[in-house]
């Protein structure tokens, strides 16, 4: 939730976008300006920088630091921010800071204390957040999903985005919706009137219904996104095990349906500049 005392009014709160990837373009072209820098915490999805630069700001990445001595199999936990080198990242040029938890494709699911801790950071240098949800459902246990928007003096500059296509597994319907205060939605809004215009009504109703089915069982164990998580879970696991019956070594993700594997140890081509092995 966006916080117990929180009521989100859809009318100027509440935007849906083609797909959660239309969203992030709505979002950079409605609120960076050419210039504007956007710290994003890496590893991040491949679409963030070329939108940022579409936009006309400048992506800067912040990554993660990977465990020391980290065994074969690392879980993704064990990437932690460095949090000294993340403020250095931040200029009088920073409008935005991208936070994507559970992280694509790294699959770390930021804990509530490191995300208290990029509020602070958010507040105190006067960012408007960017938090991409898409994954929020896709948590194992016994992991927790924490919206920074819902964190003290975070509403206010928090943009938080969400799919149908992640949620439900209908990423072809390309419905996707960002909530947040209503000077950002109306920003967004003058974007896509003039850009997309609309998104399809009749896959709009269906989400709705569908929505209206599943939502009384959100907090039940035995029903949809609780077993979503639970039976991809337990796929995770099989994956894990097979890459590392080859040789690979696998960074067990906490979220998503994406894994990162570790193949230093694998021959292969001649390393080039930027091989991210």
């Amino acid at each position: 939730t966006f916080g117990a005392d929180r009521c989100i009014n859809p009318l100027t709160e509440i935007i849906i976008s083609v797909g959660g990837v239309g969203a992030l373009s709505t979002i950079f072209l409605a609120l960076i300006n050419p210039g504007d820098e956007v710290v994003v915490i890496e590893p991040a999805f491949d679409c963030y920088a070329p939108q940022i630069e579409a936009a006309g700001g400048v992506y800067v990445g912040a990554p993660l630091v990977p465990p020391k001595n980290a065994k074969c199999r690392v879980d993704s936990s064990e990437f932690t921010v460095d949090w000294e080198e993340l403020e250095l990242k931040i200029t009088r040029k920073t409008k935005m800071l991208l936070l994507n938890s559970p992280c694509n494709p790294g699959g770390k699911v930021f804990t509530k204390e490191e995300i208290k801790k990029i509020a602070d950071i958010c507040i105190r240098h006067n960012l408007i957040c960017l938090s991409d949800e898409v994954y929020e459902w896709l948590v194992f246990p016994p992991h927790k999903h924490y919206k920074i928007a819902s964190f003290p003096g975070m509403w206010e500059r928090t943009i938080t985005m969400g799919s149908a296509g992640k949620v439900f597994g209908v990423t072809g319907w390309k419905i996707g919706w960002t909530i947040g205060p209503e000077r950002f939605i109306n920003a967004m809004q003058l974007i896509q009137q003039n850009t997309i215009y609309a998104v399809s009504t009749p896959l709009q109703e269906a989400l709705a219904q569908t929505i209206e089915e599943v939502l009384p069982d959100v907090q039940t164990t035995d029903r949809f996104f609780r077993k979503l998580s639970l039976e991809l879970a337990e796929k995770r696991d099989r994956f894990v095990n097979a890459l590392a019956s080859v040789g690979l070594c696998p960074v067990i993700p906490q979220g998503g349906f994406f894994m990162l594997a570790n193949i230093s140890n694998v021959d292969g081509p001649k390393r080039e500049k930027d091989d991210k092995r």
